[in-house]
């Protein structure tokens, strides 16, 4: 994509992730940009876009994100919840945030960080626990495509059609996407469910989306080679 777009002066970068994986497939084990400090680690207490959260609710060293994109600013998708701690967001070790309130009614919070570097660093600081939902990388001031990836390995419909204030719904509704691209089902025909509860998780998807941006559903891959 970034090939086929660069020659328009449209950069396509894979900027940042949702979610910290489920326990068969976590995102730090494959996402090389990821490294966690002693003290991080990964619940699935609340069920996210892309799956838990990371977090920390003991040490102040550093969940660290190292992109591989072109960028001067860090946007962190984090949860406020009642006994929250706080948290801040550095690059390279310098120009450190202001103290970010993860204490309060539940809630997404959603914070900017505008810095250039190469490793972007969020400590938790003091109080109760931090959890960083997701983060994504990007260039203010030029155009660009920006894909973050949300993928959660055996995902049913009616976990994305779920509500709630963390869901998955929730947190594409404040991240505000240009386009959505969804692809779901094949988990969905691996276990059976039914065509009306498939359709109707689908509308309760699409309807959501389509309130903060355009929606593509992509055709699933049948669960079995073998089935028609």
């Amino acid at each position: 994509a970034n090939a086929i777009s660069a020659g328009y002066g449209i950069f396509a970068e894979s900027s940042g992730f949702m979610g910290c994986g489920n326990v068969s497939n976590r995102r730090i084990s494959y996402d090389s940009r990821i490294a966690m400090g002693a003290g991080w680690g990964y619940t699935d207490a609340v069920a996210t876009l892309g799956g838990g959260t990371f977090t920390n609710s003991t040490t102040t060293n550093a969940f660290a994100f190292t992109p591989t994109s072109i960028g001067d600013s860090l946007r962190v998708i984090y949860r406020i919840t009642s006994g929250g701690g706080l948290f801040t967001v550095d690059v390279d070790g310098i120009g450190t945030s202001p103290n970010i309130d993860c204490n309060g009614a539940d809630a997404i919070g959603s914070y900017v960080f505008p810095g250039n570097g190469s490793v972007y660093n969020i400590k938790r600081v003091s109080g109760g626990a931090v959890d960083i939902i997701g983060v994504y990388h990007y260039k203010s001031e030029n155009t660009q495509f920006v894909l973050v990836n949300a993928g959660l390995s055996g995902t049913l419909t009616s976990e994305v059609a779920t509500t709630g204030t963390w869901s998955p719904l929730a947190v594409a509704a404040v991240i505000a996407p240009s386009l959505s691209v969804v692809s779901l089902g094949t988990n969905d025909w691996s276990f059976a469910v039914g065509v009306p509860a498939f359709k109707t998780n689908l509308d309760t998807i699409y309807n959501a989306l389509i309130a903060v941006s355009d929606v593509v559903f992509v055709s699933p891959v049948p669960a079995n080679p073998a089935d028609p």
